[in-house]
C-alpha cells in the first residue's frame, strides 16, 4: 500500500512551474501529464548508469496506479513504456463493491437473554476491493462472527468482521 503525500502530488502534477517570481516558467519534464489520461505526477530522471527513467502515477475510477520505468534508451521510450504499463494495468483491474453499507452478511448470530433469539449483522461501511478482472470468480467473503452476542451492545459497536479473500 502506497500513500502519496498530497504536497508531492500538488507540485509534481503541475504542467508548468515557476519557482520564484523572477524565474522563467519551466515546463514539467513528465510528458505523460499532457498525454496520458489521469496522469498526475511524479518524477523523471536520467543518469548514465540507469538511462532514462520515469515514475508515473495515474488515477482512473478511484484506482491509483504507479508505473516505474528504468533503463530506457531514450526520453520518448520511457514515456511510451510508462503509458503502456499504466494502460495495460488499468485494462486488467477494476474496483468492485463486495458489500454495501448496511447490507446484512453471514449467518444469524445468537443473542443471549433476548426476545430476539438471532440477528444478522450488517456492514458498517461499503467493502471495496481492487482486483484483476480475471480474479472476480475467485473472490470470497469470510465472516468472522462471535459465537453469541451479549446485550446490551451500543449502537454502531463493531462485533464482527468481514474479510475479502482471493
Amino acid at each position: 500500500f502506497c500513500v502519496l503525500d498530497p504536497l508531492v502530488l500538488q507540485w509534481s502534477q503541475k504542467k508548468d512551474l515557476q519557482f520564484r517570481p523572477a524565474d522563467a516558467v519551466s515546463e514539467n519534464t513528465n510528458k505523460l501529464l499532457q498525454t496520458f489520461n489521469g496522469c498526475d505526477g511524479l518524477k523523471t530522471g536520467y543518469i548514465r548508469a540507469a538511462g532514462f527513467c520515469v515514475t508515473a502515477t495515474a488515477v482512473r475510477d478511484g484506482i491509483r496506479l504507479i508505473a516505474v520505468v528504468m533503463g530506457s534508451h531514450s526520453n520518448s521510450a520511457r514515456f511510451a513504456a510508462g503509458a503502456r504499463y499504466l494502460e495495460d494495468s488499468f485494462a486488467q483491474i477494476h474496483r468492485k463493491r463486495l458489500v454495501a453499507k448496511g447490507e446484512p452478511f453471514g449467518p444469524p448470530v445468537p443473542v443471549a437473554n433476548c426476545e430476539t433469539a438471532r440477528v444478522r449483522l450488517a456492514a458498517a461501511d461499503d467493502l471495496w476491493v481492487v482486483v484483476r478482472k480475471d480474479d472476480d470468480e475467485r473472490l470470497a467473503l469470510t465472516p468472522d462472527l462471535p459465537a453469541m452476542l451479549q446485550p446490551p451492545i451500543p449502537a454502531g459497536a463493531s462485533v464482527g468482521e468481514l474479510r475479502a479473500e482471493l
